[in-house]
């Protein structure tokens, strides 16, 4: 799917129907290839974020930022975790494995939208939230012509069929 429909469906569809139909849930990633110093300093003079703290990891490093202040965070790591990835793990099928294979070799920084428990924003729910910062990131990739992948986005009503097209790419100059 292409970004732009993407981010133009995050708008119109409600609540209720954003996992369904675009796969937003809470632990839900989206691969950057860019600088990782870069994005950390665009996330840390943005308005939207929040720095919170860092994240040692035995690999790499990784940032936590709050979104809306406490409605949701967002975590950002120098890496593609393979778990993260569309055809990761047994039981999928070989063009799922191949995804995974370009996942892991074109981008470069994980970022994971998770929802904030217990920090409610009045009138955001959970999911709006999450919908919000991915818009956001979205939003990011296309000002900066920056390569980006949503590989959780084919939509649980969707994930049976396999609907591999689903899956949000945007590649600077092919949309």
């Amino acid at each position: 799917m292409r970004l732009t429909e993407y981010l133009e469906a995050l708008k119109n569809y409600p609540d209720e129907q954003l996992t369904d139909e675009l796969g937003i849930c809470d632990n839900w990633t989206i691969f950057l290839n860019t600088d990782f110093n870069t994005y950390m300093e665009h996330l840390r003079q943005s308005e939207n974020y929040m720095f919170d703290k860092e994240i040692l990891k035995t690999d790499g490093v990784g940032y936590l930022f709050s979104y809306i202040p406490r409605a949701a965070k967002l975590q950002a790591f120098n890496d593609i975790l393979p778990f993260s990835t569309t055809g990761f793990g047994n039981n999928h099928t070989e063009q799922e494995k191949i995804e995974s294979e370009r996942q892991l070799r074109d981008y470069t920084i994980t970022v994971i939208l998770n929802a904030y428990p217990g920090k409610k924003v009045e009138e955001i729910q959970d999911l709006r939230a999450l919908a919000m910062m991915a818009e956001d990131i979205g939003k990011f990739a296309i000002r900066e012509k920056v390569p980006i992948c949503m590989p959780k986005s084919i939509g649980n009503k969707h994930v049976n069929g396999k609907d591999l097209s689903r899956i949000v790419y945007y590649r600077p100059g092919e949309e």
